[in-house]
């Protein structure tokens, strides 16, 4: 740990220290590659968006930023996964390689940088915690951007500390090497901000760190001072494009509630925030299950009491260039997440990641430094034993929190929705010359389909989405294949329609979930579930009703009738697909075609006293001619006066709620039919 203001830039790698990176780097390449395929295991929405995105730009669109409903995404890791796509294929495997590549290349950074500024023994213990830490494991598996943020924050540090010529850092001969240093900090300080948001905060790392030098060394502030604020200016010129894009700032509004209300002056909030964040290392962590095991903090007993020492250590030698900045780069690179929640910590505090693990690497450094001053025979054996404890034990209790304990864990399969990765697998393993429907629980864009859409096979070109708990899609022709998920099952009548139709049932072993096949006839679930018998509606028009010249309502059922005020009054209507551009222009922040089927039940006076808007059938994936079946359950209110009301029906088009116009022999007449007169009785 010692390392006096004048001190020498480390000598040369000994063999030793060659041989102990090698074996450091091995068990960090098993921990972030091994079966990336399989844990996490199944992909999240927000993996399957960004993987969409950066296939996207891997098949030649070129998006400085990729921006959608809420949120506004960086791109750099567009552009790098879609780098690495070029030899992995463009899928969501190519991300996480992508992640797992920088959780490599942070592994050799940290090292550069604390053997330089701390020495070789500090350097290979941090190399080593970092390397089995779970927090840094974690972070270098998920196909999502974050991951680079921690790799540039330590490459803009090595370059500060070159530039700044600080205690350990090789003195260039040539003085034009100082001006590279300091345009590679600006570099990797501007590319980080294209990453993630964090950044945007934890610049503040460098002057808040050249206050310090100001008191510990005036020297060195005094001859490169002007040189940070130079850097740092033009750093923040380069990311000036990004910053005011006008949906730069939207995802970070949303993140910093407490912000806002200490400047209203209530301070509760965000002093509860910061001691959550500064307890997660310790005591509890991010409790947000898709990130981490919920609650776990970031070290284990043994590493954090190591932490806590090294911390006490670099307060208590916080002259010392080293000691004072990694307290600076470890609570400001915490910053973004006491800003906003514990919630999701884990990637919100992602710059400091680097600065946590090396404080065990410091205390670890300082006892076994300690013990050999006091037993200098053991001096060879000691750091490399330590070392070996440290990987074998660390990695061992890292490989079963990762990979078995949150890998494992039905609660993670269901937030990476395992069951649909496992029913598109088995979809993709048995093809078949016909449709295919599959059920599931969010069939909108960008959700489900994106799973499907970023896997690594080959995706069913004629693969229908619905919800089949009150939706069901039935392609042209008599024959097709429905996969259903146990969380979005068939409501109770289309799964009747379906009897004996029913092919295989696929448990899913420990998550408790399964999905089922079907092989059945769709013109005949049509002929059972169509009420044929209806031909007009309550207001005079004949079936089928064109809606805009995008779908003809075929036919309806109302149930029960007469109903009373607390029931639940069901209208399942079918519908015939004419067109869905209709429904367009698709506005550029969404994904596709949007929209909803309203029931509304109207009083005397046309007021609403019960309604649902919904389509489980999504208008992106309309294709003409085909048909589908809607359900609306519409809960009426206990104290709904008793009397006749009249059962409206529209469709209309989403975001401008732009309702369709009812068309009669090409004239329009009005944007609603009335389906039925319901008589409601009283409780």
């Amino acid at each position: 740990m010692h390392a006096p203001d004048d001190a020498k830039p480390a000598p040369r790698l000994s063999r030793w220290e060659w041989g102990a990176l090698v074996v450091i780097l091995l068990v960090a390449a098993f921990l972030r590659f091994y079966h990336l395929d399989a844990v996490p295991p199944g992909l999240t929405h927000d993996e399957a968006d960004f993987v969409y995105d950066a296939v996207t730009v891997y098949n030649g669109a070129r998006p400085l930023y990729i921006a959608k409903v809420g949120y506004q995404a960086e791109p750099f890791m567009h552009y790098a996964s879609a780098l690495v796509m070029t030899l992995a294929g463009p899928n969501h495997l190519a991300v996480r390689l992508t992640s797992a590549l920088f959780g490599m290349l942070l592994v050799g950074l940290v090292f550069a940088w604390t053997r330089m500024t701390f020495g070789p023994p500090v350097a290979l213990a941090t190399a080593a915690f970092l390397t089995v830490g779970y927090w840094a494991v974690a972070t270098s598996r998920f196909a999502i951007r974050a991951e680079p943020t921690a790799s540039l924050a330590t490459l803009a540090a090595i370059f500060f500390w070159l530039g700044m010529e600080l205690p350990g850092a090789p003195i260039a001969r040539q003085k034009w090497w100082n001006a590279v240093w300091w345009i590679g900090f600006a570099l990797a300080t501007a590319a980080s901000i294209y990453v993630y948001e964090a950044p945007r905060v934890t610049w503040a790392v460098y002057p808040a760190f050249g206050t310090l030098l100001a008191i510990t060394q005036p020297h060195l502030l005094r001859r490169h001072g002007w040189k940070l604020a130079l850097a740092l200016v033009v750093a923040g010129l380069l990311a000036l494009p990004l910053l005011t894009h006008p949906m730069a700032w939207n995802r970070v509004g949303h993140l910093t509630g407490p912000l806002e209300a200490a400047r209203s002056g209530s301070f509760g909030p965000l002093l509860k925030n910061v001691l959550a964040v500064l307890g997660m290392f310790n005591i509890r962590g991010d409790p947000f299950i898709t990130y981490n095991i919920s609650g776990r903090p970031v070290f284990d007993l043994l590493t954090g009491a190591l932490f806590v020492i090294g911390v006490a250590l670099c307060l208590w030698r916080w002259r010392r260039p080293a000691a004072g900045f990694s307290v600076v780069w470890l609570l400001i690179g915490a910053a973004p997440a006491m800003l906003s929640e514990l919630h999701s910590a884990t990637l919100r505090a992602i710059v400091a990641q680097p600065a946590a693990y090396i404080f065990p690497g410091v205390a670890l450094a300082e006892a076994t430094a300690w013990i050999i001053r006091r037993r200098p025979t053991w001096a060879r054996a000691l750091l490399p034993v330590t070392l070996a404890v440290a990987l074998v034990g660390g990695g061992a209790l890292t490989y079963h929190e990762y990979f078995v304990r949150w890998g494992q864990s039905p609660e993670v399969r269901g937030t990476y929705f395992n069951d649909l990765y496992q029913a598109l697998t088995y979809i993709d393993a048995h093809p078949v010359d016909r449709p295919t429907v599959i059920s599931v629980a969010f069939p909108t864009l960008p959700h489900d389909p994106y799973v499907a859409w970023v896997m690594p096979h080959q995706n069913p070109p004629d693969l229908r989405w619905v919800d089949g708990r009150r939706a069901l899609v039935l392609p042209s022709g008599s024959a097709a294949r429905l996969v259903t998920l146990s969380r979005a099952p068939l409501a109770p009548p289309f799964a009747q329609a379906l009897a004996g139709a029913q092919t295989a049932h696929v448990p899913l072993e420990g998550t408790g979930n399964a999905f089922d096949v079907y092989d059945w006839n769709p013109a005949a679930t049509l002929d059972a579930l169509y009420p044929a018998q209806t031909t007009t509606t309550a207001d005079g028009l004949s079936l089928p009703v064109n809606f805009g010249g995008a779908a003809e309502l075929l036919g309806y059922t109302v149930e029960p009738e007469p109903i009373a005020a607390g029931q639940t009054l069901t209208v399942t209507t079918a519908w015939r697909v004419i067109d869905p551009a209709p429904l367009g222009p698709v506005p550029p922040e969404y994904y596709g075609y949007d929209a909803a089927i309203f029931v509304q039940l109207l009083d005397a006076n046309r007021q609403v006293g019960a309604q649902e808007d919904r389509l489980d059938a999504p208008a992106w994936d309309w294709r003409p001619g085909e048909v589908f079946i809607q359900m609306h359950v519409l809960t009426l209110g206990v104290d709904l006066a008793a009397g006749q009301y009249d059962l409206a029906l529209g469709l209309y088009a989403r975001p401008a709620i732009r309702r369709l116009p009812v068309r009669v022999d090409g004239v329009e007449q009005g944007d609603a039919v009335m389906l039925a007169t319901v008589e409601v009785n009283s409780r």
